[in-house]
């Protein structure tokens, strides 16, 4: 008799990959294969899992950049040889001493993590899809069907904008653009029209306001909507749209 699937839930599925390597290294172990394919088919743990592994990926370059002394294996030595062997450290209170040392070094992550929001890629693009869900033709603040008009005005502004576009758009006429806040950092977007009447979103934020991040090739659906993003002059652009993955790729 064929044994019957057990599904995994996203809490197993969390619970699992909360011990995923952010380096990809665990990709082939069977205890997280079924784990990595709910977050393949599911969006909302898809971002967690990308969150998680932005933050570990931090997390793990941050510790890097604490060296210790040159001197202390030498020192440490020179220690053992002059104390007196009054006490002997249990392999117990060694694991003790060395979790409390990597949560010093936890405290001592820049205060941009404690002070400042946390601004992850993933939930930068589920706020977006979000707001151009409940809002597909966004109230604009400047409305032209010219580009370079658009550029003038963020320019003029100061907010993130694009010094090149992408040769397939560079010909489409524009509905206009706009500025919000994403939690405390400013964000444009401009507005394309397809020939075949859907717009195509084009968002800028500036990198340094992420956390960092890696950037997957291809093209993305989240929430009905296609996505691509690339990286220029120290910028995030994403583009989004209703059209097809054709279209998307036909124009960026």
């Amino acid at each position: 008799m064929k044994k019957q699937r057990t599904e995994i839930t996203n809490e197993n599925a969390k619970f699992i990959l909360s011990a995923y390597r952010a380096s990809g290294a665990d990709a082939q172990d069977p205890t997280f294969r079924e784990a990595l394919k709910q977050a393949a088919r599911d969006p909302e743990l898809g971002a967690w899992l990308s969150a998680q592994r932005d933050f570990d990926l931090l997390v793990t370059e941050r510790l890097s950049e604490i060296k210790p002394p040159s001197n202390l294996r030498s020192a440490i030595l020179n220690g053992m040889k002059t104390a007196q062997p009054v006490k002997r450290f249990t392999p117990r209170v060694l694991l003790a001493i060395a979790a409390v040392a990597v949560a010093a070094a936890l405290v001592s992550l820049p205060t941009t993590m404690t002070k400042r929001p946390v601004r992850m890629l993933p939930q930068f693009q589920q706020d977006v899809a979000a707001m151009l869900t409940a809002q597909p033709v966004p109230k604009l603040d400047m409305t032209t069907d010219s580009f370079a008009e658009v550029d003038k005005y963020l320019d003029q502004i100061h907010a993130p904008c694009v010094t090149r576009l992408p040769v397939g758009l560079q010909n489409l006429p524009t509905a206009g653009c706009k500025t919000f806040q994403w939690k405390g950092t400013t964000v444009s977007l401009t507005c394309f029209r397809l020939p075949g009447g859907e717009l195509l979103h084009l968002l800028v934020i500036n990198e340094k306001d992420l956390q960092p991040f890696q950037l997957r090739g291809g093209i993305a659906e989240i929430s009905g909507w296609r996505m691509k993003c690339q990286r220029a002059d120290g910028r995030l652009l994403m583009f989004m749209t209703r059209e097809t993955a054709e279209q998307v790729q036909q124009y960026i």
